[in-house]
């Protein structure tokens, strides 16, 4: 299943005439270098929507959770030097092909070259936006589904009523400066330890880690309004000692 790439992302000129330059390339290591944790390419990833409140600060913080600006940046140029075009037409495994007209990270057309290239592969073009998938999920999935399970029929909605609660350490940013990586990966821990005891004592499941906090589930409301309640204390507690330890 491949969505919204590419056998490269950058030009090779004339018989790779998308991806981009090497200017628009030195742009955005440039952008990389001074706004990595501030939702540097957003507009890459989401269009216009990245100009939609709170959208670029997510972005934001999901790079800070995942890479320095340094590694980003070499991240970045290591992208841009793949090219793997060679290769689709060695495939022989099923393929489905997604894109989306309007991508501005990976071209319509340069992901459609792409299926063109795998023996028997299926191109499947998405409505127009951007590259990030979030507001399209329910257009593929099914597409995929039928595929993979040979599934026939419409599909069946299943709607499940659950609770749900975030946590967030406040200032995580500050916070990383002051202590540094091995201090602050210590108070990591403790805090996840934390969290995921009280998570155990109150019937809540921990879905996601956000890097400074968790997403969890509860059947109700009032497990997840008790767990929340007992975390703060408990987490307190434990962030005291870590600043004074016993001796």
């Amino acid at each position: 299943m491949l969505y919204a790439t590419a056998t490269r992302f950058s030009q090779h000129l004339p018989d790779f005439p998308w991806g981009f330059t090497p200017a628009e390339i030195a742009a955005q290591l440039d952008d990389i270098e001074h706004h990595w944790g501030d939702g540097a390419l957003a507009e890459l990833f989401h269009g216009d929507g990245a100009d939609l409140p709170g959208v670029r600060q997510l972005f934001g913080k999901l790079q800070r959770s995942i890479a320095s600006p340094h590694l980003a940046g070499l991240w970045w140029q290591a992208l841009m030097e793949i090219d793997v075009r060679d290769m689709p037409a060695k495939v022989r495994a099923p393929t489905l092909v997604f894109a989306r007209p309007g991508d501005r990270f990976v071209s319509f057309e340069a992901t459609a070259a792409l299926a063109a290239g795998i023996p028997n592969a299926q191109f499947h073009a998405l409505p127009a936006g951007p590259h990030s998938s979030f507001d399209i999920v329910k257009e593929f999935i099914p597409i995929i589904l039928d595929m993979v399970f040979e599934r026939t029929g419409s599909p069946t909605d299943e709607r499940v009523l659950k609770t749900v609660m975030f946590t967030d350490i406040v200032s995580s940013t500050e916070q990383l400066g002051r202590a540094g990586d091995t201090r602050w990966r210590h108070q990591l821990d403790i805090h996840d330890s934390v969290v995921d005891h009280m998570l155990s004592q109150y019937g809540g499941v921990r879905a996601k880690h956000t890097g400074d906090g968790v997403f969890a589930l509860f059947e109700g409301p009032t497990r997840a309004v008790r767990c929340a309640l007992a975390l703060m204390p408990s987490l307190a507690a434990r962030s005291h000692t870590c600043r004074h330890p016993h001796r």
